[in-house]
């Protein structure tokens, strides 16, 4: 194999509605999850993490509204060999009017800091979330990702 393990990504297309989370290329984005090089038969060392396209969104009780929300998503990398982690928030902004989103937004591209190099895995999470007075699912809150930018370094 020549790539890295993507675990519990899902991929979806959100509804073309106003106020629904968007993708910032192509129709698809992920949803939360982790990137890593620890699979059975893997030949990846290590990768470097350049940048991912993200934001937040909620999913509403009517299934196809999934609407861009405000939050903080925090990275965290983990060196291979070494298991020193590095870590890095970054914050998705959305206007809100009177607690109606404007309009939906594409997800937003995050540059990593120059630490995120030679990492055996990523994991992606939202660390804090507005309240936003929709009628939520439970657990439907979450990051989605898009365009991530990285290099890959193989095994010797």
């Amino acid at each position: 194999m020549y790539s890295l393990a993507y675990d519990n990504l899902k991929c979806g297309s959100p509804a073309r509605i106003p106020k629904n989370i968007q993708p910032s290329s192509g129709k698809n984005v992920f949803f939360t999850g982790s990137i890593s090089t620890t699979y059975q038969g893997s030949n990846v060392a290590s990768f470097d993490a350049k940048s991912i396209a993200a934001g937040c969104f909620m999913a509403a009780k009517e299934g196809l509204a999934a609407p861009a929300i405000p939050c903080k998503i925090r990275f965290t990398g983990v060196k291979a060999g070494s298991r020193l982690e590095v870590s890095h928030e970054a914050e998705f902004k959305v206007s809100l009017l009177s607690g109606i989103f404007k309009s939906g937004l594409p997800v937003k591209n995050v540059p990593f800091p120059p630490d995120f190099v030679g990492l055996e895995s990523l994991k992606i999470e939202n660390t804090e979330m507005i309240e936003t007075g929709l009628d939520i699912v439970e657990g439907l809150e979450g990051v989605a990702l898009d365009d991530f930018v990285h290099t890959v370094h193989f095994k010797e």
